[in-house]
């Protein structure tokens, strides 16, 4: 059997260093050194197909992140880079094994469990360097030779590891063994012949690294199995309850918020995995559902039977394979899954299938391929559940393989089992961004699962209900939200008939279906009753969180976020922004304990907790959690670019409105255009998804090219954005004819400052009917929409001439604004301020000049204290009505005051003009101006009085 050629398998096969002097190497001398690492990632991701290889290329992400790292290393560079070489050559002799046995590494091996310790081995010592780095000078200083040490450990433990794979060709002879019992698991009769078996070396390879993973699970089964118990000596509450929400961090890769909403809801489909009687299973080999095949992490029989396998096989891993020993292995994941230990949990799903795929190479039988199947299902969790994503669609889509010839002979017997399988394929497809084949995938598991109900209506109700709510997500993410909110109705009537005979088991699968249900209506424009299903979910989940708190945290954090949103909607801000920042703190605990898998909720909840903050006022505060959001956007995106992209897009569309308020237009114009490029993309890939998405982004983006002067552009951007919501409101008018009546409004204000008066006039008939219309059906939501319509209906009007009209829509504007104004200050007291201006200029146009002077001094008491919270934000406004307030005390004759008003006025533009030249010259020049006019008028005033005082005298 051919070898690894030693060239290709990396030159680190001894512990002395390569080069003699490694020890003297200068930095730039180390990264010259491994400058190839990069050049060899391209040649994996051209070389190995998507769906094989996987460990393979995780460890080159795992490596790239090592040399972030590294480089940031001030002290202990040798050793670090001489860690780094070994890793290296690591990688490139797994590259070339995998090129030599002309096979992919197979997920659920002996081999992958083997090369999976390498990978861990790597990822412990980047953790020690990394918290190394981290440490303040001084503390690095103290820490100096321990460091080196660890390091020094971890170099020499890997260099063992990479001269045992590369001994006489042990890998390579392990890879194609595993690739003949891969052919002869995919075989249709069951029966090929292996024609590669692993050799001695091999299998002592093997044996000695499935013995280190074996290890590992039981050190850390029995120290938390210790821990508990010391807590059940020290404390009262209940741990029986303990879940995977207090976890330790164990993802390499952060899960998106959608991809949260679904492991809950996989863990309970794990739970049901092949229903009694409908297989050849019927010993239970795998399956556990019965009581006494469901033990509890915390019952001592079990964890002990599972601690005595663990013992045996860490003495021999390739020992008498008996089903025992498989259902004890099944029992031993479930437990350790329970306790948290989810890598432990797949080091042993790991060995499970490993075993599975030896009993199928050693006879066939329909029965252990079906195991195998299975076993390969299983795995594809919990890869999920630690975020190993492409790995878990590999296991997924091998298991698919297996057990579709298998049930195209007998679709009696395994179609339970192809649909459920077919299941979780399309969410980890959808999950990796193939959301083609996810839907494909899942149309054809709920055509399975419907007709299996059909005839068996109580043995497939709760699998049918579960297939159902994927489905509605995958409709969702196909922008097909009618259908999808249809599927969630149907789901939603067997989770309460389900929910009615069994409360307990099925009162959280009750809570969930209700909140994937809010957001549905939510989206359909159904707001209140979006907000009934809410707070429905809420209640049910508090009840559930009351009594297990660690177990429900994470539902109930999501359930509160969303109702938070729900709230807004109808206009509940005060009590939306409580509500967040109840989630807020939740998610925080849960990003503490576990920030891999909570690190995206968190930033999503931080995106929501800014705009809340932001309609009550609290600026600042806003702009401060968006930025948080932003920087965890942007890392979390950098590591999944696919997964992220469309999450990272909304924040940088939220941070630029917040820049934009704040009057960083620059900034603001900079992040708004960076937004748009990623919608624009988003939206080629997947219009119907993102067309809602993109109109939002155009509109933003007319806003703030507005803000920076360039109307002419802003302009061009609303109308298209105004052709968008036109036809998305035409598919969906009560979805989008909010949007749709924002952007007509949007749009008159842009005609009209392009003095398109009439156009702006028609433009604001049609919108303020929609806006009057929703204003009664959700005046809370839609009111301070019409407020601000009217007061640029009245501005368009006066233009045209229509004096009397415009004073009567500023009023009805007045009116609304005073109202809101009165209940939420904070949030309303610059819209209020700016309609006193335009009140007050409307009752000057109509005689009243002594009305307007007083709305315009209530007008500017506003804006100065604004100002002064605010400056770089309402210098332009205070400036305005300067102006406005020097026109009316001119008005009423008083020009030492006006003149004081404008010089004021004049001394502001000119700093503003410095700053945005395109934006205030105009005002500047006119401003200029006035101030010329006034000292003209103050000098021959304060002439003609004093000779009339003079003249006065004389006649005494």
């Amino acid at each position: 059997m051919p070898t690894v050629p030693p060239a290709q398998a990396g030159s680190s096969t001894s512990t002395q260093p390569q080069n003699p002097n490694v020890g003297r190497l200068t930095w730039s001398d180390g990264r010259a050194a491994l400058a190839d690492i990069a050049a060899i990632g391209v040649r994996v991701g051209e070389s190995v197909p998507l769906n094989a290889g996987g460990p393979v290329k995780a460890a080159f992400g795992l490596l790239q992140e090592l040399l972030r790292i590294v480089e940031q290393v001030k002290e202990n560079k040798e050793e670090c880079t001489r860690f780094l070489e070994v890793a290296q050559d690591t990688f490139a002799f797994l590259e070339s094994a995998q090129k030599a046995a002309g096979c992919p590494i197979y997920i659920g091996t002996f081999t992958e469990l083997a090369i999976d310790q390498v990978f861990r081995k790597i990822e412990s010592a980047k953790d020690h360097i990394e918290e190394y780095t981290l440490l303040p000078r001084r503390k690095r200083l103290f820490k100096k030779d321990e460091i080196a040490r660890q390091v020094k450990l971890c170099t020499d433990d890997l260099d063992r590891s990479l001269r045992q794979f590369t001994a006489s060709g042990t890998l390579v002879a392990s890879m194609r063994a595993d690739h003949s019992q891969h052919i002869a698991a995919q075989s249709p009769s069951g029966h090929e012949q292996i024609r590669d078996t692993p050799s001695a070396q091999s299998s002592d390879m093997l044996k000695d690294s499935v013995q280190q993973a074996v290890q590992q699970a039981v050190t850390a089964f029995r120290s938390e199995k210790e821990r508990r118990n010391s807590l059940k000596d020290t404390q009262t509450a209940d741990i029986g309850g303990l879940g995977n929400d207090q976890l330790e961090a164990c993802s390499r890769q952060p899960f998106t918020s959608e991809e949260q909403k679904k492991m809950r809801e996989l863990r309970e489909v794990m739970r049901r995995n092949f229903l009694p009687g409908d297989s050849e299973d019927l010993e239970g080999t795998l399956n556990w559902n019965s009581e006494e095949d469901s033990p509890s992490a915390e019952e001592s029989g079990p964890v002990q039977s599972s601690l005595d396998l663990l013992d045996k096989l860490c003495i021999d891993p390739h020992g008498s394979l008996e089903d025992a020993t498989l259902k004890h292995l099944r029992r031993l994941s479930d437990n350790l899954d329970d306790l948290g230990l989810l890598d432990e949990a797949v080091i042993v799903l790991q060995l499970l299938t490993a075993l599975c795929r030896r009993k199928v190479a050693s006879n066939g039988y329909a029965l252990d391929r079906v195991n195998l199947a299975s076993a390969l299902w299983h795995l594809s969790f919990s890869l999920v559940n630690v975020a190993r994503l492409g790995e878990a669609l590999t296991a997924c889509e091998e298991a698919v393989s297996i057990i579709k010839p298998i049930a195209a002979r007998e679709p009696k017997k395994y179609n339970a089992h192809l649909a459920k399988i077919m299941s979780m394929a399309s969410i980890c497809q959808s999950q990796v961004g193939d959301h083609e084949a996810a839907m494909r995938n899942i149309v054809g598991a709920l055509d399975i699962i419907r007709t299996l109900h059909e005839e068996q209506p109580a043995a497939f109700e709760v699998d049918l209900a579960w297939t159902l709510g994927t489905f509605s997500d995958r409709l969702s993410e196909a922008g097909r939200h009618s259908e999808a909110l249809e599927v969630t109705q149907e789901c939603l009537t067997m989770r309460r008939i389900l929910h009615k005979v069994r409360p307990t088991a099925f009162a959280a699968d009750l809570a969930w279906t209700l909140g994937i249900y809010s957001t549905r209506l939510s989206a359909a424009g159904r707001h209140s009753e979006a907000l009934t299903a809410a707070e429905e979910a809420l209640a049910i989940f508090r009840s559930l969180y009351k009594a297990r708190p660690a177990a429900f945290e994470a539902d109930l954090a999501q359930v509160l976020g969303n109702y938070a949103l729900n709230l807004s909607e109808a206009g509940r801000h005060e009590e939306a922004l409580m509500a967040t920042e109840g989630c807020l703190a939740m998610y925080r605990s849960l990003c503490k304990a576990r920030p891999a898998v909570f690190e995206a909720g968190l930033a999503a909840t931080l995106s929501n907790y800014s705009i809340h903050l932001s309609e009550a006022g609290r600026y600042e505060e806003a702009l401060k959690a968006i930025e948080k959001s932003l920087v965890m956007y942007r890392s979390l995106y950098e590591a999944r670019p696919v997964a992220f992209e469309a999450d990272l897009a909304q924040t940088l569309g939220n941070y630029s409105m917040f820049l934009n308020e704040a009057g960083r237009h620059k900034e603001a114009l900079m992040v708004t255009e960076e937004h748009l490029d990623m919608y624009r993309s988003l939206y080629r890939a997947r219009p119907a998804v993102f067309e809602a998405d993109l109109a939002t982004s155009l509109s933003n983006h007319s806003t703030i090219l507005g803000s920076a002067g360039r109307h002419a552009e802003a302009l061009k951007v609303i109308e298209e954005c105004l052709v968008m919501r036109r036809v998305l409101y035409k598919k969906r008018p009560a979805a989008y004819e909010v949007e749709l009546a924002q952007t007509l409004g949007n749009y008159s204000t842009l005609l009209g400052e392009s003095k398109r008066h009439e156009e702006a006039l028609t433009v604001t008939d049609e919108c303020l009917v929609m806006f009057r219309s929703l204003s009664k059906t959700r005046p809370a939501a839609c009111e301070a929409d019409l407020a601000k319509l009217l007061g640029n209906y009245a501005f368009d009007l006066s233009a045209a001439g229509r004096k009397a009209e415009a004073l009567k829509a500023v009023e009805e504007s007045l009116a609304i604004y005073r109202s809101l104004y009165e209940a939420r200050p904070a949030a309303f007291e610059e819209d209020l301020a700016r309609t006193l201006g335009n009140y007050a200029s409307d009752l000057s146009g109509a005689g009243r000049k002594a009305e307007a002077l007083t709305a315009v001094e209530e007008s500017l008491t506003m804006y100065r204290s604004l100002y002064k919270a605010r400056p770089a934000v309402f210098d332009g406004d205070l400036a305005r009505m300067l102006d406005v307030y020097s026109t009316r005390l001119s008005e009423a004759e008083r020009h030492k005051e006006a003149l004081r008003a404008v010089e004021e006025c004049l001394g502001m533009y000119r700093v503003m003009y410095q700053e945005r030249p395109a934006v205030y010259k105009k005002h500047l020049a006119r401003t200029g101006r006035r101030y010329v006019e006034l000292r003209g008028e103050g000098s021959f005033s304060g002439f003609v009085n004093a000779f009339k005082k003079r003249l006065s005298l004389h006649r005494r």
